[in-house]
């Protein structure tokens, strides 16, 4: 059931204070499972739907991505059990017309199913409604806020009629759907973007929320499922600006129980039970080429101030001008060194979105979503900017730093849709020799602008190792044993998680072993 979420955290007086003023009751979803009781009930799947292509790509036991295509780009794709049999399976909402397409087999075909519910501009809502084990199609109509209950499929000879209506919530909030109190029927729930509130109902009545909480933010995409097993739905999110997924195993404000990375800005979030995928097409895993990038943590990076925002549009390169001789044991020293004399220019951080040491590992520098600074006449608005170290007035950059450099590119161009011919040095736009003589001939003869082509046929992977991955990362440089610059490999799709793979990990604490 695809919906998007995210995860801010408030303080709970704060959400009292709220609660207050709309007349809510704050109380937590019920859950009638007991804390770290195991359940035979296996967690749902988690996969996504390419809303560009309509291809689904649902996860199997061993991390390969079972793929296939129902309906067109624009329709709103579904997950459900419309033949009571136990196993979701594909199905789609038309919102140009209304039409539901649904399909009884996780296969390549056409629709076993095709009915007329609800009207332009509606959204659908998948559950089993009547707790009668089979799911069927409900609408939320944002622009009154009413929710249209059905408890049966319609035919190709006759639409649906719903056999119930409820007002819940404001024109506008975002509707989905889920068994939020574990007692068998699907219950609604609403996003409001604008505060990042969840509110929830427990019966298909009208009337204000039971429980409500703060979750996610403007743009996230909302959606629930069973996560751990324990036969309660509960919220997850999909936060397209930084492509990450955030699940969460209580309806209740709390950081969310796991967090993943991966998919594209046009992917939707699916969930349910979707049984056997033999037969259909695998893909990957498949490697591409990836950076590793040293977090702020890592190098012990001093707070930062506010940054002013700008949207990205080309690429320009710089280096430190500062020469090096000898091991690269003192880089995270220099960076830091570097962040400090910015600063003290009144900088809010390090002038330059990353940096890459003689040795060709690559720091986290101020967020690209922060225009950067200079000391020069131009206005880095709009710019990129990768630092290289060194003086290349002077001496050439080392084959690791290069090679970081052309996958940095490769993934900044890839990353903000930026023409390839939009890569050039700071001297292209202001007076100034930097990034330097031998830096710069390589980026005139074709060297950097061959190297960043090859890369971007297969795509760059960019991975932040989480602090103490970037702090043992830096204790490897500074005792000078650094022999890994971080160029690794990544998947093309990461692995989504699996029943299987969610068994092994902390999002599913009290599932059955094995």
């Amino acid at each position: 059931m695809g919906r998007r979420l995210g995860t801010t955290i408030v303080l709970v007086t704060l959400l009292v204070q709220l609660l207050s003023t709309v007349g809510l009751s704050a109380q937590e979803a019920p859950n009638p499972v007991a804390e770290g009781e195991a359940t035979s009930q296996q967690p749902d799947t988690l996969g996504f739907v390419d809303g560009a292509t309509s291809q689904y790509l649902l996860p199997t036991p061993d991390g390969a991505l079972a793929s296939l295509y129902f309906g067109v780009p624009g329709d709103e794709p579904l997950l459900g059990d419309w033949d009571c049999d136990g196993v979701d399976t594909p199905g789609l909402y038309r919102v140009s017309d209304g039409f539901v397409y649904l399909r009884n087999a996780n296969t390549i075909g056409t629709a076993d199913i095709r009915f007329y519910m609800g009207e332009h501009g509606d959204r659908p809502l998948v559950g089993d409604f009547d707790g009668d084990g089979c799911d069927s199609i409900s609408v939320h109509r944002p622009a009154t806020g009413q929710v249209f209950v059905a408890n049966q499929l319609g035919s190709e000879d006759r639409g649906v009629l719903p056999d119930l209506e409820m007002f819940f919530g404001n024109p506008g909030d975002r509707a989905f759907s889920g068994d939020f109190d574990g007692d068998g029927t699907t219950d609604i729930g609403l996003h409001r973007e604008s505060s990042g509130l969840v509110y929830m109902r427990f019966d298909q009545t009208t009337g204000p929320a039971q429980t409500a909480f703060f979750y996610g933010e403007a743009h996230d995409r909302i959606f629930s499922g069973d996560w751990d097993g324990d036969q309660l739905e509960t919220v997850g999110l999909y936060r397209t600006v930084d492509r990450s997924l955030l699940l969460s195993n209580a309806n209740r404000l709390q950081v969310a129980d796991a967090t993943y990375q991966f998919g594209e800005d046009d992917w939707i979030p699916v969930a349910g039970v979707v049984g056997d995928l033999a037969g259909l097409d695998l893909i990957g895993p498949k490697d591409r080429p990836g950076v590793e990038v040293i977090g702020k943590e890592g190098w012990r990076s001093a707070p930062t101030g506010s940054l002013e925002p700008h949207a990205i549009e080309q690429v320009t390169i710089h280096h430190s001008a500062r020469s090096f001789d000898g091991a690269n044991a003192d880089a995270p020293a220099r960076i830091r060194s570097y962040q400090r004399y910015h600063q003290d220019q009144g900088w809010p951080d390090i002038a330059y979105h990353y940096v890459i040491d003689r040795n060709g590992n690559v720091y986290e520098g101020r967020s690209p979503e922060g225009r950067g600074d200079t000391f020069t006449n131009y206005d880095p608005s709009g710019h990129f900017l990768v630092m290289v170290d060194g003086n290349f007035d002077g001496q050439d950059p080392s084959p690791a730093q290069v090679e970081s450099l052309a996958r940095m590119v490769a993934w900044g161009i890839d990353e903000w849709g930026i023409d390839p011919t939009e890569v050039g040095g700071h001297r292209d736009h202001a007076n100034t020799s930097c990034p330097g003589e031998y830096l710069y001939q390589l980026m005139e003869d074709g060297t950097l602008a061959g190297r960043v082509s090859e890369l971007l046929q297969g795509g760059v992977g960019l991975q932040l190792l989480d602090g103490a991955g970037s702090v043992e990362r830096v204790e490897q440089v500074e005792s000078g044993i650094d022999a890994d610059p971080g160029l690794v490999t990544l998947p093309v799709v990461p692995n989504l998680p699996a029943p299987e793979i969610l068994t092994q990990l902390a999002i599913c604490p009290g599932c059955p072993a094995g």
